[in-house]
């Protein structure tokens, strides 16, 4: 679950699939805004990569992270991901942690999916900054080259289980709650 670190309580994350639409609709209310969020996440839609954006059960209309993911031969590939200015860790305001993990672990929990296991074996990679290799290395990530992560499908289905857990996600897709199939061989 997502902590809230100014309260000290707990939140359900919730994770939605975005549409471009859905990113136009975001923008307009201004989640992306005011230094929010830096990178550029209508590239993402232009390379046909699947948007998932993280709100919390308590605020679900206030954007928490967005991640890109690309299918590649191999693995399941981070195209980007950014947490909000809100939820970073070097925020001294800091509200939210785990917001990267999560999505991080989502996409581990894609590539052992039914829709994408044929071509990723269960496996994802993560083509980092390099103020983010740290954050990959800690979650067992291994560097294959300078800024790029692979995640081999026995740690991603250890990185589910640890960090997504049972039942404390809410996946959605759009107002239709929806959970992807694991592939047979995913998960035991």
């Amino acid at each position: 679950m997502t902590i809230n670190t100014k309260k000290s309580t707990m939140d359900l994350p919730v994770i939605e699939l975005l549409t471009l639409d859905d990113l136009n609709n975001l923008n307009a209310r201004g989640a992306l805004l005011d230094g929010k969020f830096i990178m550029d996440w209508y590239e993402p839609f232009l390379i046909e990569c699947s948007v998932y954006g993280l709100f919390t059960n308590s605020k679900p209309r206030r954007l928490e992270g967005l991640v890109a993911f690309e299918p590649e031969e191999g693995s399941l590939s981070i195209y980007q991901l950014e947490v909000a200015f809100q939820n970073r860790y070097n925020n001294p305001a800091r509200e939210n942690k785990g917001i990267g993990k999560k999505l991080t672990a989502y996409g581990c929990y894609l590539s052992l999916s039914e829709e994408y296991y044929d071509q990723t074996n269960g496996a994802l990679s993560a083509h980092s900054k390099k103020e983010a290799r740290n954050f990959y290395s800690n979650l067992g990530g291994e560097e294959l080259v300078d800024n790029v992560f692979y995640f081999n499908a026995s740690l991603t289905k250890k990185l589910c289980e640890d960090i997504l857990g049972k039942g404390e996600v809410i996946w959605a897709n759009s107002l239709k709650c929806r959970t992807p199939k694991v592939h047979p061989e995913g998960f035991e």
